[in-house]
């Protein structure tokens, strides 16, 4: 699960690296950049039975967090809030209702 994690963040580190070069961001673009990584890093899973299986999801990771930018959630990870870190900033805080006249 570890490196489905890392695969999806150097997808998303892709997705910024062509959006500076002011490309078209698209899955063909990122299956390409797929292509072009090493993975010497990978774990040894020459013993799996569905090793095939096993680097479609590899590449489904990083192809996915490519095409939008941020990193695919794992199966079993906590998926992120949409509405984390949007508090009210200080200092924007509503003026009260100004309370009717009698």
């Amino acid at each position: 699960m570890e490196y489905l994690r890392t695969v999806a963040q150097r997808g998303a580190d892709t997705h910024a690296l062509i959006k500076s070069q002011e490309a078209t961001i698209d899955r063909e673009r990122c299956d390409r950049a797929y292509g072009g990584l090493s993975a010497n890093d990978a774990p040894n899973v020459d013993t799996y039975d569905n090793r095939e299986e096993w680097f479609d999801q590899v590449k489904e990771f990083f192809v996915d967090s490519c095409v939008s930018g941020k990193p695919k959630p794992v199966p079993g990870d906590p998926v992120p809030s949409e509405s984390a870190g949007t508090a009210t900033p200080s200092g924007s805080v509503p003026a009260p209702e100004a309370s009717p006249s009698a």
